[in-house]
């Protein structure tokens, strides 16, 4: 009886489909398209398809970059630079991050204390433009601050010294 043995078309590739076609070897390339656009696919000679995540990166440190099968691929989404303080302004600078800077609570206004409480934020609290002084009017005027103007004690008696 005759043997025939199989013809070894077997390069040792794990990238190839080898067969042997008409007396010959042929070794074609395999497909690793593993039709995910979220993965990064390859082939490594040895283990054959590859199949490693896709990192996103788009080197900008105020992007959160993930990847989205759903959506089509890669999601640069802005950075939450939000520190839950009302006394800052919360932004995000390219090559530094997130960064928080006081806010200015100044309300222009000079018959107010301005301030910022890291709680409720902007606090005007309204000056005490009291001179101490029986003898004038107190009050306090958007325009220039506290004014003090002297009290009429005139009594229209020509026999009293006002």
């Amino acid at each position: 009886d005759c043997i025939y043995t199989p013809l070894n078309c077997d390069d040792n590739n794990a990238c190839t489909s080898d067969v042997c076609q008409n007396g010959k070897c042929e070794s074609k390339t395999i497909s690793c398209d593993d039709g995910l656009v979220c993965t990064v696919d390859s082939c490594d000679l040895t283990f054959g398809c590859v199949h490693s995540l896709n990192k996103c990166t788009d080197s900008d440190i105020c992007t959160v970059d993930s990847c989205d099968e759903k959506h089509g691929g890669c999601v640069h989404t802005a950075m939450d630079c939000n520190d839950n303080k009302p006394c800052t302004g919360d932004s995000c600078k390219a090559g530094v991050g997130c960064v928080y800077t006081d806010i200015s609570c100044s309300d222009n206004n000079p018959c107010t204390v301005d301030s910022c409480n890291n709680n409720t934020g902007c606090v005007h609290t309204q000056i005490d433009c009291n001179d101490g002084n029986q003898c004038t009017i107190d009050n306090c005027n958007s325009a220039q601050g506290c004014t003090h103007t002297l009290l009429s004690c005139d009594d229209k008696n020509l026999c009293t010294q006002d």
